[in-house]
């Protein structure tokens, strides 16, 4: 019975890992694309990594923040972006 314990437990670890280096990826992506941000580069890294802090102590608040800060994010028309836009910083991370 102990096996069957263990071997679960090894497979949360493999879990746990990858699921860190997914969410590492994301906010390395994430941070590179606020920091190339063509109106205000500092100011788009700085409220991604507070998406990004305010995702990781309330994980499950992204089901209301994404679809409440969908309509108001699109600043495509001003800033030109049509390739990646806000809503991809966003999403990103959360």
């Amino acid at each position: 019975m102990s096996a069957l314990y263990e071997a679960a437990g090894g497979r949360q670890r493999q879990l746990t890992l990858s699921a860190a280096v997914c969410s590492a990826g994301c906010a390395a992506g994430g941070l590179a694309l606020a920091l190339h941000h063509p109106l205000s580069p500092v100011v788009a890294a700085a409220l991604f990594l507070v998406v990004a802090a305010m995702a990781f102590k309330h994980p499950r608040a992204w089901l209301v923040a994404l679809p409440a800060l969908l309509p108001l994010i699109d600043l495509a028309p001003w800033s030109g972006w049509f390739v990646f836009e806000e809503v991809d910083l966003l999403v990103l991370a959360l």
